[in-house]
């Protein structure tokens, strides 16, 4: 961490966050949808400030991030696009964040790389020293040198140009009727009333946006020069590794058994005690947790452990079969489900997820017979950014009607 920031730093930092929080806590104030101002206004102002602010550093920006633009900037649109549907908004505020992380780490840091470290990184940006960073508020004050001169030409400025504008708006509305249904549109659309609980709720808005944008913009630079977390292979005893492998396949071994004989009860139906419903979720959320196990699993033995024994790769191989049928047991649920009361949002996006999952372990099951060589990071975020924005743009309930219709 670099703590002696210098005052040409700090008075950047400063100005941008300045301009940054008036924006936000401006546009939080006006007569307009939720969403937008809670939500598309403050992001977009937070990716420029910190886009302003890494093109003013004495450093070699790496233009190819740009790219990570055009996928938030289609997530956002996609709310003036799309009847956007709720649980998709939650995960815009969640998945634009993201992004926006890996945008900034890869625009300034010559030394980041997409990889499983990502979230060191992005803990780093956010939470990490969030209000212990408030202490170079005091010092931005004192280094940025305006001279008084300065300030005082400011308030010439304001008290002379103010009246002016004052008469040419009255003038201008006076003589065109549809001039002045448009000025009174603009200063009505403004959500201010002079009251005590306006006043806090302003004041409290304008604090915490401009703590959050001068703290991050103050993480970035120190991490500006940081180097990639690097991690080292572990050692993992061939016995431990077979009785862990062992144990999690006998579990398998034992749904497969069980699954089985619940489908040859009702063969191709549903199990006789089981409605529906209870059928397609216990199968969706039953995948959840288990694909998380699996994961971690196989992310362990791939990317941190040694893994020379071939008995070892059988049964990591094994846990991605068993994987890949719960995959496929979870879309026989879920299709009975489907068929019998159609589409919801809910119900397309767990076919989605399933679907990216399905991707994943079969990107596992190369790697674990060696015919993926090299680990490209960029390849999984592209799928998944891609699986996302079906996501986004066919899981509204406009797209659900049209489906159900036919």
């Amino acid at each position: 961490m670099d703590d002696n920031i210098n005052s040409n730093i700090l008075k950047k930092v400063l100005i941008i966050t300045i301009i940054a929080s008036i924006v936000i806590t401006f546009f939080t104030r006006l007569n307009i949808d939720n969403y937008i101002k809670y939500a598309i206004i403050p992001i977009i102002s937070i990716i420029t400030s910190y886009t302003i602010f890494a093109s003013t550093l004495d450093i070699k920006l790496n233009k190819k991030s740009y790219i990570y633009l055009i996928y938030i900037f289609l997530i956002l649109i996609s709310y003036f696009i799309i009847p956007l549907a709720e649980v998709n908004k939650y995960l815009n505020i969640i998945v634009v964040p993201i992004l926006t992380s890996i945008y900034i780490f890869s625009l300034i840091n010559p030394n980041y790389h997409l990889n499983l470290n990502f979230l060191r990184w992005f803990t780093k940006l956010i939470p990490g020293y969030l209000f212990s960073n408030t202490e170079y508020i005091n010092t931005a004050v004192k280094e940025t040198k305006i001279q008084n001169n300065k300030i005082k030409d400011i308030i010439k400025g304001l008290l002379i140009g103010i009246p002016i504008i004052i008469v040419l708006l009255l003038l201008l509305s006076h003589g065109d009727v549809y001039f002045s249904s448009f000025i009174h549109k603009i200063f009505s659309s403004i959500n201010f009333e002079l009251n005590i609980d306006s006043l806090i709720e302003t004041c409290i808005i304008l604090v915490l946006s401009f703590i959050f944008v001068f703290s991050t913009c103050i993480n970035l630079y120190q991490m500006r020069k940081a180097n990639d977390f690097k991690y080292k292979s572990i050692n993992v005893s061939n016995t431990i590794t077979y009785i862990i492998l062992g144990l999690v396949n006998f579990v398998y071994i034992l749904f497969l058994i069980s699954e089985i004989s619940k489908l040859t009860t009702n063969f191709l139906n549903v199990p006789l005690e089981y409605t529906y419903a209870n059928y397609a979720r216990e199968g969706f959320f039953e995948l959840l947790g288990v694909s998380t196990i699996n994961f971690i699993i196989l992310i362990f033995y791939l990317n941190y452990a040694k893994v020379n024994n071939k008995w070892i790769k059988r049964l990591l191989m094994l846990i991605i079969i068993f994987s890949i049928f719960i995959i496929f047991n979870s879309y026989y649920r879920m299709g009975l489900y489907i068929f019998e009361y159609g589409f919801t949002v809910l119900r397309l996006q767990v076919i989605l997820f399933l679907a990216l999952e399905l991707v994943f372990f079969i990107f596992l099951t190369l790697k674990l017979n060696d015919k993926l060589k090299k680990t490209n990071n960029i390849k999984y975020l592209i799928i998944m950014l891609v699986t996302y924005f079906l996501n986004v743009y066919i899981c509204n309930e406009m797209f659900i009607n049209f489906i159900n219709n036919l």
